[in-house]
């Protein structure tokens, strides 16, 4: 399973590799909120006070992905076009652009 590849080449918009970090502080403050809302307000407002919504509590563009992208083959293609490196031989350009390509769809 080493070598397997996701079906749809779809990644995360980011120098990060997970939102793992930025998730965790969602959901405590999350958890928080509702918890002060409960204990100060009667249950009948509950629908109105409580955060439904990531928006309500954190601003999702600055956690750590900005969304996922779907990149067709064309653009793959251009990417490792733009990798080309005259230094390297052709097998050695071939191996890179193989480890580009496990880097970037890897599981």
């Amino acid at each position: 399973m080493s070598r397997s590849r996701k079906k749809t080449p779809i990644s995360g918009v980011a120098a990060c590799r997970s939102e793992r970090q930025d998730k965790i502080i969602w959901h405590r403050r999350f958890r928080a909120r509702q918890r002060t809302i409960m204990r100060t307000s009667p249950p009948n407002d509950w629908d109105d006070k409580l955060p439904w919504k990531a928006d309500q509590i954190i601003n999702i563009w600055n956690m750590g992905k900005d969304g996922r992208l779907y990149y067709s083959p064309r653009t793959v293609e251009r990417m490792l076009d733009s990798l080309h490196d005259p230094a390297l031989t052709e097998k050695e350009q071939k191996v890179f652009n193989n480890s580009c390509l496990r880097a970037l769809f890897g599981k």
